[in-house]
């Protein structure tokens, strides 16, 4: 496989994860706002703005975090890999 093939592999699989884990997070989010929001009727709700800075910070981390191992399996020999296994 060419290294394109495998830092797209590997990070095709890392972005799946992380827009799983940012839907549920932002349900949650939305969930929990509602619940506070009954309990506390002064507390501002669907601060749109705050949504989106959080979740392309966090996206953009865990993209990040998944580069560095991609591109430090992308560049190992394949044949020194198969020898280790």
């Amino acid at each position: 496989a060419t290294m394109r093939a495998v830092l797209g592999l590997i990070l095709g699989q890392g972005a799946r994860l992380i827009l799983m884990g940012t839907g549920m997070g932002l349900a949650a989010a939305r969930l929990i706002e509602r619940l506070l929001s009954s309990q506390l009727p002064q507390s501002p709700t669907g601060d749109l703005p705050t949504y989106a800075m959080v979740t392309a910070l966090l996206g953009t981390t865990a993209l990040l975090a998944c580069l560095v191992p991609a591109a430090r399996i992308a560049r190992t020999d394949p044949m020194t890999a198969l020898r280790n296994e």
